[in-house]
């Protein structure tokens, strides 16, 4: 075992190193906190310990003309620098190629904790007939993309349109760490004119606008003196904020009213200030993140009296009641949640209701319907090929008894092909009304009855609904249409044979003679006036 003054020893090493460490993060006295126009804030830094760590460093130098301090960014002039977002905004380099010179253009960020910004940025050629690309890399993945702009006698180039006519424009594939732009099969000396030039760029999309200009001139070059305005992103560390927060003398987000973001275009993470808090989250104290003060605003957010909190405010009316901004909040997001817990509960309880409601009505009409007799009767072994159906069951099979279902329409209803789940074709007759008290009770047992009929010139009758006001038959579906349309459709009665006549009249008196003599009971069948039925022997062939 070590000795206890070694072991105490090796701790307070510890111990002073994490101090240390923690300490080494933070920028010096003295720092600048600006260069140029340019406002200069940590974790970046110009000079020694003034950045955060490595590759946060910046330089303030003369500008060409000697005549103002510039910000660099490796040989990038920076023009400013976003906290929230995790931006920097540098002047970019372009490449170019006219009649007697021409530019190169790369641009190498690995091992630092800048990437292209894959979203506000855009690769950008102009000229005629020209051919860009740019190779670019972000960790161990390669990426090229190509833009070729176009020039035509029957088109021509559109002054802010930059549409692929003099100019075109194609989006990054990721966020690069490494890319290199270079012209494709390019030669100066194929260039129409001594002043006529290609450019090729990456720009921030929303400070570029093309003129027709730009084509036939140095003025691309000109105007912008070689220089475009390109987003790069940033972010600190590799980890994400779950594993950063872990390690306190690194973890970057010092300010102790701040929070942690996850870096969505870069490893890493941000830091931003919490809610009510403006400044700087990556420094403690003073420097880092303050209160806002609410009340010092312009526009007052009370009509009262305003008294600043920390993080908030409250109102004071002249009744001395005071509102706290805070408590607004909370009061706001309960009574939000309240009422939307209770318009939920309000909507749920309707739906149940009006579900029960509706289904007392279905349940109404199946007993008024004698559906209760028929499924006794089918669960005591009569009729156990017959169907209920409910009235959900048809609606689909029918497509919500669509018009272009219909088959045909009669008297008393109409009747609709559908599909069952099964795959099979069923006829649905849909009645239009039934007003006899006495043959809605009977009902449920004539279909009993009517499933029992088996007769081949007989339609088989497959089920019913009994859940709704009238009930609805289903039938087995007959593809070749009714007899009616046979007869007298569309084939004419001149092309029927006089035997296949008189076999439809055979088999019809066949199917009647069936349903008055042979079933049990007796099914007498009259659509029109009453008239007079008799009964008579069922006859089986020897």
């Amino acid at each position: 075992m070590l000795p206890m003054h070694l072991l105490l020893f090796f701790i307070f090493a510890i111990v002073l190193q994490s101090v240390v460490r923690g300490a080494s993060s933070l920028p010096h006295p003295g720092c600048p906190d600006k260069c140029g126009d340019v406002d200069i804030v940590y974790p970046f830094g110009i000079g020694p310990g003034c950045a955060m760590e490595e590759g946060f460093e910046l330089h303030c130098n003369k500008s060409q003309d000697g005549q103002r301090n510039v910000t660099y960014f490796s040989n990038l002039p920076v023009a400013d620098i976003s906290l929230l977002q995790g931006h920097v905004r540098v002047m970019s380099h372009i490449a170019s190629m006219c009649h007697n010179w021409s530019t190169t253009y790369l641009l190498d960020f690995r091992g630092t904790p800048f990437t292209v910004s894959e979203k506000e940025n855009l690769f950008t050629v102009i000229g005629a007939d020209t051919l860009a690309l740019m190779a670019g890399s972000r960790q161990s993945a390669i990426y090229v993309i190509g833009c070729l702009t176009q020039s035509s006698p029957y088109l021509a180039a559109q002054e802010g349109l930059c549409t692929g006519v003099g100019c075109c424009q194609v989006a990054l594939s990721s966020s690069l760490s490494y890319h290199n732009i270079s012209f494709s099969d390019a030669n100066a000396s194929d260039m129409d004119g001594e002043r006529q030039c290609r450019y090729a760029m990456v720009v921030e999309a929303n400070k570029f606008s093309f003129h027709t200009a730009y084509l036939n001139a140095t003025t691309f070059w000109d105007e912008h003196r070689g220089e475009v305005p390109m987003i790069l992103n940033w972010s600190v560390g590799n980890e994400t904020c779950d594993v950063a927060q872990n390690d306190t003398a690194s973890y970057a987000c010092r300010s102790s009213n701040s929070y942690c973001i996850n870096s969505t275009s870069h490893s890493g993470y941000l830091c931003n200030c919490s809610e009510g808090y403006q400044g700087n989250p990556y420094l403690p104290g003073d420097g880092g993140c303050q209160d806002i003060n609410e009340c010092a605003l312009s526009t007052p957010p009370c009509p009262g009296r305003c008294i600043n909190t920390q993080g908030g405010f409250y109102c004071q009316n002249t009744k001395n009641q005071s509102f706290s901004h805070s408590g607004a909040a909370i009061i706001s997001v309960g009574l939000s949640v309240t009422v939307v817990t209770l318009v939920i509960a309000i909507t749920c309880s309707y739906l149940i209701r009006e579900r029960r409601k509706l289904a007392n009505i279905k349940e109404k009409y199946f007993r008024q319907h004698g559906g209760l007799l028929l499924l006794e009767q089918i669960s005591s072994g009569q009729g156990t090929t017959f169907t209920i159906f409910t009235e959900a069951e048809l609606m689909e099979a029918t497509d919500q008894f669509d018009e272009k279902n219909v088959l045909g329409r009669g008297g008393h209803g109409t009747v609709y092909k559908g599909t069952l789940k099964n795959g099979s074709a069923v006829a649905i007759k849909r009645c239009i009304s039934m007003t006899d008290e006495q043959r809605k009770k009977e009902f449920g047992k004539e279909m009993l009855i009517l499933s029992q009929v088996n007769h081949k010139n007989i339609v088989k009758l497959l089920g019913c609904c009994l859940e709704v006001e009238v009930p609805m038959l289903v039938y087995e579906f007959i593809p070749n249409g009714t007899l009616f349309h046979f007869i007298h459709g569309s084939n004419g009665s001149h092309n029927i044979p006089f035997s296949t006549r008189l076999r439809i009249a055979h088999e019809s008196a066949l199917a009647l003679d069936y349903l008055h003599s042979c079933a049990s009971p007796p099914i007498l069948h009259g659509d029109g006036p009453v008239g007079t039925w008799t009964r008579s022997t069922c006859r089986r062939a020897n």
